[in-house]
């Protein structure tokens, strides 16, 4: 996260929670990030950093749909985090196996 103080970001916009996610992680480092691009179609991100704006961040797991030639890919290591959330039927929620799942995701 570090490596991404003082350069020009492109991400999706506030109403997504990868942008708040992103300007927090950020400030853990202690900067505050230069989004200089949001938009609200991750498609987009991918067009503005091949004309050279800025370094995209996208939280996108569909890799093969993404024409990404031009491009180079770099996982970040202290990434994201992934607000994670289990609904279930109020008479289901002590069931043995809901349980495993939430103790595993928590």
């Amino acid at each position: 996260m570090q490596d991404l103080q003082g350069e020009p970001l492109i991400s999706l916009n506030e109403k997504f929670s990868c942008y708040h996610s992103l300007v927090e992680r950020c400030r853990d480092f202690g900067f505050v990030p230069d989004i200089v691009v949001k938009t609200m179609e991750g498609q987009l991100i991918y067009r503005f950093c091949k004309e050279r704006i800025g370094l995209g961040i996208v939280v996108d797991i569909h890799w093969d749909d993404i024409r990404t030639d031009g491009l180079r890919m770099i996982s970040l290591s202290d990434s994201l985090p992934w607000k994670i959330s289990v609904i279930v039927r109020e008479e289901r929620k002590e069931e043995k196996g809901i349980l495993e799942l939430v103790r595993g995701i928590v």
